[in-house]
């Protein structure tokens, strides 16, 4: 889909289009921004502010939601000196994806895998 020429001022209807056309691909918005000459700052920029202000909400809160929780587990006394079996647990996200993780997860891995689940529509 061929998007509008760009204008000169910032014009929250033309970004609203160049947002819809991105979202009929399925590139992600440095290759979609590439290919259409944008800058993926300003893409995210707009994307940011045309988003209902309930997604700006659950958004912001979302963060918070974000954080770490403790959790407790048992020290086994008589097998103080045995490997401990680690227990799988479920992650669940602000957005509702659930991950079920193996105690010795690859921490890396699940930073970019929430990024990226975070970053879908």
């Amino acid at each position: 889909m061929a998007l509008q020429k760009k204008p000169q001022h910032a014009d929250p209807d033309y970004w609203q289009s160049v947002i819809d056309s991105w979202r009929l691909t399925r590139l992600s918005v440095s290759r979609f921004c590439r290919n259409h000459d944008l800058k993926p700052h300003q893409f995210r920029y707009w994307q940011y502010r045309l988003a209902p202000a309930t997604k700006k909400k659950s958004s912001s809160s979302s963060k918070a939601q974000l954080a770490f929780t403790e959790i407790k587990v048992p020290l086994s006394t008589t097998l103080i000196d045995t490997p401990t079996i680690l227990t799988p647990f479920e992650l669940i996200t602000p957005s509702g994806y659930r991950l079920k993780l193996n105690a010795d997860f690859d921490e890396p891995l699940l930073i970019r895998v929430l990024t990226l689940l975070e970053a879908l529509p």
